[in-house]
């Protein structure tokens, strides 16, 4: 018979390494060893592979002087993150002409060509393209395409992704508003530094009939970069890029994914209302947050005092 007191220990300890993959994203540690070979980044009307770390981080050279050398990494975390990362490669495409109706998106159009055959195709919102990604969202300058919760931008010019480096230096704190619920957003300058500050908040699992539904974010009426950034007291975290967080190991994967994304979109239940906000990522920089630092903030250190191991799977 298999003694409770080890179950209790292998939840906790993997417990504790998820929690590390959930905020990975903010971390900027280049583990020697890691590679992220096959991620592409769009170049103007190419895409080029990206090696090494610094794939998933903007495409920004390992040569270039704001990136930090690398240190010594978390082996264990390093294992589970590459187990579960997905590692989504997009085709070549090129953003002939779109039409947007900001009122009625079912209507927009985009006329994408696949550069590696030279088709050109007219596509809706929610339309398959040859790679197999989703059409996600079509706007004035760009298309959002979506493949299995990692997100892809392409600009609609010739300058390509790159268009917006160097953009979130006039950027106020790393952010800047466009819409209502639509932010520009650097998270290295946004969050550098300052683990406990951006982290000064609770979270709870929030269930529903004793299934996890959500989580839960309290307590951040004095947090004023998470109410800048859209979020509001007692918002329940649902779905990140269209995928789910119906328990942590899918907010763990949810959260990975959204790493390797030009931008991020949140679904939140609010009351009554489910309430979606859209960030438009610029990874430049790096970033200073270790695991010891994210562990002991109040936002991790409370959910783990909401009893956690039901909805761990």
């Amino acid at each position: 018979m298999i003694n409770r007191k080890f179950i209790y220990i292998f939840i906790a300890a993997f417990s504790a390494a998820a929690v590390l993959l959930v905020v990975w994203k903010f971390i900027a540690r280049d583990i020697p060893g890691f590679s992220r070979e096959g991620t592409l980044q769009e170049t103007g009307e190419t895409e080029q592979a990206v090696s090494g770390t610094d794939a998933a981080a903007g495409g920004k050279s390992s040569a270039d002087p704001d990136r930090a050398e690398p240190q010594d990494g978390y082996p264990l975390v390093m294992k589970l993150m590459e187990s579960f990362r997905k590692r989504q490669v997009f085709g070549s495409f090129r953003v002939v002409s779109v039409i947007v109706h900001d009122t009625a998106p079912g209507s927009s159009r985009a006329t994408i060509e696949d550069t590696g055959t030279g088709a050109s195709l007219t596509y809706s919102i929610d339309d398959t393209l040859p790679d197999g990604s989703r059409l996600a969202d079509i706007r004035q300058d760009c298309i959002i395409l979506e493949k299995d919760g990692v997100r892809k931008r392409i600009d609609f010019n010739s300058a390509g992704a790159d268009s917006g480096k160097g953009r979130s230096g006039a950027w106020r704190g790393g952010y800047k508003k466009i819409k209502d619920n639509e932010f520009d957003l650097n998270p290295y300058r946004a969050f550098r530094g300052d683990a406990a500050g951006v982290l000064d908040f609770t979270m709870e699992v929030h269930s529903r009939d004793g299934a996890m539904v959500g989580i839960q974010v309290s307590d951040i009426e004095k947090n004023a970069l998470l109410r800048n950034l859209g979020l509001q007291e007692g918002d329940v975290l649902v779905g990140v890029n269209g995928k789910p967080v119906d328990s942590l190991l899918n907010g763990v994967k949810a959260c990975l994914n959204a790493y390797y994304s030009d931008d991020v979109q949140l679904k939140v239940r609010r009351g009554d209302e489910i309430v979606t906000l859209d960030y438009n990522l610029f990874w430049e920089g790096r970033g200073s947050w270790t695991p010891m630092e994210v562990l002991r903030s109040r936002a991790v250190s409370s959910l783990f005092e909401g009893g956690i191991a039901p909805h761990l799977f």
